[in-house]
Formats: C-alpha cells, sequence, structure tokens
C-alpha cells in the first residue's frame, strides 16, 4: 500500500493514491469478490492471515540459492504496508464491513519457490459462536 500522494492543482492540494496501488487493490478487489460471491459481509471480529509471495530476484536463482524454500523477503514493501493493503481490499470487495474487525494479523512476506508464481495469499478465520452474538 504506497503512501497517498499530494499534488497541487489549480492552487488546490489534492491527494490521491499512487498508480500501481489503485491497480493491485482493484484486482485484489475482483479476485475476494469472485471468491466470497454475494454473501454478507462478516459481523465479527476476525484474524487474517496473510502471505505475501515475490517474484525472486536475479541474485537469488543460483544453484546455492535454488534449494532454499520459503526464504524470507526482508526489503520493501513493509509488511504492515502489505497486510493494511489486502484489509482495504477485503473491505471494499464487502467481505469485512469495515477493516477494524481484523483483532489478529499476520504478515508472512516470502521469495517464490521454483515454479511459483508471485500471489498474496489471504486466509480468514472468524469463530461462529461469535458471528451468531454479533446478529
Amino acid at each position: 500500500k504506497g503512501r497517498p500522494r499530494i499534488a497541487v492543482i489549480t492552487g488546490h492540494a489534492r491527494a490521491y493514491t499512487p498508480k500501481a496501488t489503485a491497480e493491485w487493490e482493484s484486482r485484489a478487489v475482483s479476485y475476494l469478490r469472485q471468491s466470497w460471491g454475494s454473501r454478507d459481509p462478516l459481523p465479527c471480529p476476525v484474524a487474517v492471515h496473510v502471505v505475501a509471495v515475490f517474484e525472486r530476484p536475479l541474485r537469488l536463482t543460483t544453484k546455492r540459492h535454488a534449494a532454499t524454500m520459503d526464504m524470507p523477503h526482508v526489503t520493501k514493501p513493509d509488511g504492515d504496508n502489505v497486510s493494511k493493503a489486502a484489509l482495504d481490499a477485503m473491505e471494499k470487495a464487502g467481505i469485512l464491513a469495515n477493516d477494524s474487525q481484523a483483532h489478529d494479523v499476520r504478515i508472512v512476506k516470502r521469495y517464490a519457490n521454483n515454479g511459483e508464481q508471485p500471489a498474496v495469499h489471504v486466509m480468514v478465520t472468524w469463530a461462529a459462536s461469535e458471528m451468531e452474538s454479533q446478529q
């Protein structure tokens, strides 16, 4: 999730979302809506586990690094920005009424293993008893 940018247009400051962030969020919302279907947003607290898989840079594709599975990704973007983008997309897709419902957020950032494509995987869990008591 890129930081909002500010531009001065005809003497007025305007904040906007960076293009790459807006495009990623739009695709994520589309995929999430497909997966969630026409169900209502969850009305209860949720736990969210995000696994962000990044493309391996050329320096890590040598034979020495080829066998290294689940190599941590410790460069930008920051994990909190990745999880923030995922939560915002979940809210826009109608899975969460508000992203503040996420009381337990975990993020894993790693490089792709051999043959694996870059992706963001999101798993949401909630207790059925909590859902019933919220209605």
